[in-house]
């Protein structure tokens, strides 16, 4: 730790610099006034995941979780996962090839990637191959976007089966003046990142929007300890070496007063290197993104709308993971490949207000295919140019999906009552119909108060390792039925001109569930050359209750925000007498005995904390920040693959933000863990990983930007 103090006393001292030159202009003063004024917007700001309509965020009716560009320059983020890691009942944990998975509320296991949908500028992300887009979405460049929203529950009603336990919404760069703002931040660990972005107005009513980013992070070398496969304890490196590129091209035409056109262009490009998963051996990870959108909105009478909009992307995933083949431990390359494509189309109709109501509908249609796969073992190393390749099970698997919802809300008794409702109908081309309501009643004491009742159903379709099997070792079932949760909230919210909190309770019942379940039978086991871990099945019982708290007070020059939340989520799955123990590298959420009260997820803490707090010195316009995350109560290993997993001290992370506006330049030095201490969080994957996954230790970097 010592041997950094140099470098970051030298930026420090040139920092503090730049303030004692550089003291608060009259204009200064003045765009301190107007901050001040942005205050009931900052705390009324609006929701768009939650409904086809945007709401006041005190109004929606779904637990939501936000942040904005701003937002996340306050915690010193430099990826998606650190933006939305401080998010209340959210813990991001390491997975396979680089990404992680994302557990909320509770339900933390080896398929907590599946059931979360992912969206780009509102198009679904998903693939048929993983039932997930997290391994790629979430490397999309934080520089691109502008904010991101996350339902924490439910969203079939509006998303389809993609929304099982959540919604995590991307909103990529676009801006309503002309404008090209740079920017660019290296830091003493190897990471950097740099990016262009702009907006101009070619043409009346004609703007185009623009951002191409890069970002990279060399090898870290964060030691670790596993297990190999002969059970003997290993110490290892993880070096975690990545680089993503990302570009968009977007335009809105506003043609007249009735009608707006607008499209997009998306690619996107991660490249990971030694990351560590199954077993702890060495992952390798290539994921690109090709996609296109087009839409076009009608303004009718009465404020009425109709909005018709296209889009089509190519996803390709090719990972590589070195698997032991004998009892000797002679490393072999897993070959884990997948390219999927999805089309699609949808129609919209709103209506703002008929008979005291607010309503739409909506018609959608997706087609998702498996173009390309591959599942085999070859020699170390050879994944790119050995043949043949063995195709999965899946390859070629195809979907069609016809989906119609509807949604309503109505005022009653002077806007003292709301009640929400939703139903959606999705028709599938290979398993059937599934129908999601959700509802809720909102009492409305004050317009600034509300207290909400919410009920919402979600379900998730199998996909296609689940239908055909995964890789020869786990046996598919091509009759499985959807797994359905249902979930039970009480929630109050409160917003005025400078606070705002919510605080909730809820519970949700998880039936039908995929698992693995390892009671096979001979000819089962002989399928699988005798050496498999399972067969999917419908089997699965589980529960998760809680309670969630959160605070933003802003006074004068401070801003302060809390939050925090107390899960308990269990398995309550009962196994026929005599079944069997799961492989203890099983790859998805796994069959266990019933203890009393049930089996907990002891992966996901029982409790996180999230603080910032932050001050303006006005006289040199010099904003600092500090922010805090603490989750206790959590094991090293998820017990649905490794049960009696040890206890995991507490984590705790505390970064700092310094920032400095002089004119169209900002210039802001960002500590992080500034505690150095080498915090240590599941790894949900692997039965194989010892003393769970560690952080890096303090680190740095300086950010600057200019806008032209």
């Amino acid at each position: 730790m010592f041997s950094r103090i140099p470098l970051w006393f030298s930026l420090l001292t040139t920092f503090l610099l730049l303030n004692v030159s550089s003291p608060a202009s009259a204009q200064d003063e003045m765009e301190d006034e107007e901050a001040g004024l942005d205050l009931v917007d900052l705390m009324n700001i609006e929701v768009t995941v939650a409904s086809l309509f945007a709401e006041a965020w005190v109004d929606t009716g779904a637990a939501v979780s936000t942040i904005d560009e701003k937002g996340w320059r306050k915690l010193g983020a430099r990826t998606v996962y650190e933006a939305i890691g401080n998010f209340q009942s959210i813990s991001p944990l390491r997975a396979f090839g680089g990404s992680y998975n994302l557990p909320i509320r509770g339900f933390a296991s080896t398929s907590s990637n599946l059931g979360i949908a992912s969206q780009l500028d509102g198009i679904p992300m998903n693939t048929l191959s993983s039932a997930s887009a997290l391994g790629v979405i979430t490397e999309y460049n934080l520089s691109a976007l502008s904010r991101i929203e996350m339902i924490r529950g439910p969203g079939s009603t509006l998303y389809g089966s993609d929304a099982f336990h959540g919604v995590l919404s991307l909103r990529t760069f676009d801006a309503t003046e002309d404008v090209v703002h740079m920017e660019a931040e290296g830091g003493n660990v190897g990471h950097m990142r740099a990016s262009i972005r702009g907006s101009q107005e070619l043409l009346p009513g004609l703007r185009i929007d623009a951002t191409v980013a890069a970002s990279a992070q060399n090898a870290q070398y964060i030691s670790m300890n596993y297990l190999n496969s002969l059970g003997q304890k290993r110490m290892g490196r993880r070096e975690d070496a990545w680089e993503s590129q990302t570009a968009h091209l977007k335009a809105n035409y506003e043609i007249n007063d009735m009608i707006r056109a607008h499209g997009g262009a998306y690619l996107m490009r991660y490249k990971a290197d030694n990351s560590r998963g199954y077993a702890g051996n060495v992952h390798n990870a290539e994921k690109s993104i090709a996609m296109g959108r087009a839409g076009i909105e009608l303004k009718l009478p009465d404020e009425m709308g109709l909005d018709l909009e296209a889009y089509y992307w190519y996803a390709v995933n090719d990972t590589e993971a070195e698997r032991a083949i004998d009892q000797r431990g002679t490393l072999a390359s897993l070959c884990l490949d997948a390219d999927n494509s999805r089309a699609g189309s949808r129609l919209t109709f709103k209506h703002p207000d008929f008979l005291s109501t607010q309503w739409s509908a909506r018609y959608e249609f997706s087609y998702m295919k498996v173009d390309d796969s591959r599942n085999d073992a070859v020699p170390l190393g050879r994944c790119g140019d050995y043949q043949p390749k063995t195709k999965a099970a899946y390859d070629q698997m195809d979907r069609t999906i016809h989906s119609v919802l509807a949604q309503t809300r109505t005022s009653l008794f002077e806007d003292l009552f709301y009640v929400t409702l939703g139903l959606r109908g999705d028709f599938y081309s290979d398993f059937g119909g599934q129908f999601t309501p959700r509802g809720g009643i909102i009492f409305k004491p004050h317009k600034d108060s509300a207290l909400k009742l919410l009920y919402a159903r979600a379900f998730r379709a199998p996909n296609s390792n689940e239908l055909k099997g995964f890789a020869g070792a786990i046996l598919g079932d091509e009759n499985l039925k959807p797994e359905i949760i249902d979930t039970f909230e009480l929630i109050y919210a409160h917003s005025s001109e400078n606070w705002k909190m919510t605080i909730g309770g809820f519970v949700s019942f998880w039936k039908e569930g995929i698992i693995i379940d390892t009671n096979l039978s001979d000819a089962e086991r002989e399928l699988l050359g005798g050496r498999g871990y399972g067969k999917y099945a419908n089997n699965g019982d589980l529960q998760s209750r809680g309670v969630e708290a959160e605070a933003t007070y802003n006074q004068g020059n401070w801003t302060t925000s809390f939050s925090a939340s107390y899960i308990a989520s269990e398995d309550v799955t009962e196994l026929p007498e005599g079944a069997n123990q799961p492989h203890p590298l099983a790859t998805a959420l796994m069959l266990q005995p019933k203890d009393d009260g049930g089996r907990p997820f002891t992966a996901f803490p029982a409790f996180i904390i999230n603080t910032n707090v932050g001050y303006h010195f006005t006289d040199w316009d010099l904003h600092v920040d500090l922010s805090g995350r603490v989750m206790i109560d959590m094991t090293e290993l998820s017990n649905t693959i490794a049960p009696n997993s040890e206890q995991l001290p507490p984590f705790a992370m505390l970064n700092a933000s310094i920032s400095k506006q002089v004119e169209d330049l900002e210039v802001q030095l960002i500590f992080r863990n500034m505690l150095d201490l080498r915090n240590a969080t599941p790894h949900v994957i692997s039965a194989n990983i010892v003393d769970g996954e560690r952080s890096q230790g303090f680190n740095g970097s300086l950010r600057v930007s200019y806008d032209f």
